[in-house]
């Protein structure tokens, strides 16, 4: 959406940015101004990529990003995207409403990557508008406090296995309105594929199912549009629709 992305002169004196090796200088730079950042800051790019148009090394660049060599870039290897922090802070401009509606399509095409949780944490004002608490034809600020919101940190995240997490997750009240069992194995399925491995399964679990209830809400009230309303994952398909009840009871493939 932006046409340029501003570099502060105060860049040069930060203090993490005057120990960073020229290498580095560049990835970051590269990396907060290059066409493919959104207004979220969360955005797909590969080493590769980045490699071809810095001269960079990529299995530098990999080194980089999985260590994370800045506090201020967050990654999702998995997924391949990437997240800019302070994308907000330091690019303020523009029309409120096209910001909410970019930020609403990014989520919409990555809602599926613990990043969001993440972004969530440093910009709580979207919370509302990431749960379609409100359209982008809604002020932020004038949202109520008992606005629900996307939970910061999933009850008992840290202290259970994954398997307790599930049951915990099954016994809450907002999921009851849905074929808890079935989603699980479609989540299973799906991220079974290719041997995908997840960052935060617990956190994944917890947004496939609020994607289920909020997919299952549309249908009822007939507003549901297919991938325009549904988490997508990296290639732009609609994860949970890639699986249906078989003959048999099974959840296979379409």
């Amino acid at each position: 959406m932006a046409r340029y992305r501003p570099l502060y002169k105060t860049f040069w004196k930060d203090d993490d940015v005057q120990e960073f090796s020229p290498n580095h200088k560049l990835l970051f730079i590269y990396l907060t101004t290059n066409e493919a950042v959104t207004e979220s800051g969360i955005y797909h790019i590969t080493p590769r990529t980045i490699a071809h148009e810095t001269g960079l090394d990529t299995e530098w660049i990999k080194e980089q990003l999985t260590k994370g060599f800045t506090r201020n870039i967050l990654n999702d290897p998995p997924n391949r995207l990437i997240f800019i922090r302070k994308i907000r802070k330091y690019n303020t401009g523009g029309s409120p409403k096209l910001i909410d509606k970019a930020i609403l399509t990014d989520y919409n095409l990555s809602s599926y990557s613990p990043l969001w949780q993440d972004f969530l944490l440093e910009y709580p004002v979207y919370k509302p508008l990431l749960n379609g608490c409100v359209t982008v034809d809604e002020p932020l600020e004038t949202i109520p406090a008992t606005t629900p919101e996307l939970p910061e940190t999933p009850p008992d995240d840290s202290k259970s296995t994954f398997e307790e997490y599930v049951e915990s997750l099954k016994a809450e009240s907002d999921y009851k309105s849905i074929n808890f069992d079935e989603e699980l194995k479609k989540f299973n399925l799906y991220w079974g594929e290719g041997k995908r491995k997840l960052k935060r399964p617990k956190l994944a679990l917890r947004n496939w199912m609020n994607n289920a209830l909020k997919y299952d809400k549309e249908k009822e009230n007939g507003t549901h549009q297919g991938s325009n309303k549904t988490s997508r994952n990296a290639e732009g398909n609609t994860g949970r629709d890639k699986f249906v009840t078989g003959k048999y009871g099974k959840v296979v493939k379409r």
